[in-house]
């Protein structure tokens, strides 16, 4: 995906799972859209996947700042690179979790 298509799936995404605000109000879109775009644009494409891949696992609405979501969706990639280390037969005592989240 390019980095401004997924920037806008991320902010409306954001937006719509993590926040109470609306996203289109009579005039159209809402400000806050581009208050927390311009956030999201300080990020390189990787970690804007990283977003996106912490946002396809959210269900249900969970109220969150910016910065809350940036710190789950690491502890996310965290936990994914150490549900990887273990799919590829490390053992349990080779690489624990806490050793994944000192990342």
């Amino acid at each position: 995906m390019q980095y401004n298509k997924l920037l806008h799936v991320v902010t409306i995404d954001f937006i719509k799972k993590c926040t109470n605000e609306i996203l289109y109000n009579k005039k159209g879109i809402n400000p806050i859209y581009f208050k927390i775009r311009k956030v999201f644009e300080k990020k390189d494409k990787q970690y804007l996947e990283v977003l996106y891949d912490y946002l396809e696992t959210i269900k249900i609405k969970n109220i969150m700042t910016v910065y809350d979501f940036f710190a789950n969706a690491e502890k996310h990639r965290k936990y994914k690179i150490y549900q990887h280390e273990r799919a590829r037969g490390k053992q349990h005592n080779e690489i624990t979790l806490d050793e994944i989240l000192s990342l």
